[in-house]
């Protein structure tokens, strides 16, 4: 899973520890913006590199909640990607924080607040999450496969019956009998799934 850390300098120490543990179970994390290059796209790429990601993970402190820090900001362009936190944003306390002071958009969902191992507590709620997050991706892709066969036997049985009359115009005196119709449906369905095939090719050469 990729995910975006979000923290403030002062959490630094914390930080590294959980990108450590999200990267040895797996994940790319990018945590780092002095990777970025400085200039006047700073905050493009800071926007591209969350825009990359399929979750944030976001270090609640004093001093990540402050105003005028960039983790503020970063959390503004989380919220311009994803209207709400849920399934997306992990907020996580590292340091005792004024509730008042936390973004409502953190407290939308519910705040991880460690009691133990602060890198493992977090990897196991990011596993959680890819967790949710790939089944709703599988049922999507479920749900949008059974949608286009479906439009595809639809378009198949249209297509037999635009062939039997046109057979029956053609052949008045010949009597369209169960194989018949079977072949025309076979026909049908072969038909549509070609004109499927070349919309399909025409519209991603556009694209």
């Amino acid at each position: 899973m990729k995910l975006f850390l979000s923290y403030a300098s002062e959490n630094g120490d914390i930080a590294e520890k959980i990108h450590l543990a999200l990267v040895g179970a797996g994940h790319t994390v990018f945590y780092d913006r002095s990777n970025l290059n400085p200039g006047n796209n700073y905050n493009q790429q800071l926007r591209e590199s969350i825009d990359a990601a399929e979750g944030m993970v976001f270090l609640i402190s004093p001093q990540s909640v402050k105003e005028g820090r960039y983790t503020l900001t970063e959390l503004k362009f989380a919220r311009q990607k994803w209207a709400h936190p849920k399934n997306r944003v992990i907020p996580v306390l590292v340091e005792a924080t004024p509730v008042e002071a936390i973004p409502a958009y953190l407290s939308a969902v519910t705040i991880l607040e460690p009691e133990g191992n602060i890198a493992a507590e977090v990897s196991e709620a990011v596993a959680r999450l890819h967790g949710r997050n790939a089944f709703s991706t599988g049922s999507s892709g479920l749900l949008h496969q059974l949608k286009g066969s479906l439009i595809l036997i639809l378009t198949g049985i249209l297509m037999s019956l635009v062939l039997g009359t046109l057979f029956s115009l053609v052949y008045p005196r010949v009597e369209i009998d169960f194989s018949l119709a079977i072949l025309f449906l076979i026909v049908g369905v072969l038909i549509a799934s070609t004109i499927r095939g070349l919309w399909r090719a025409v519209w991603h050469d556009r694209r």
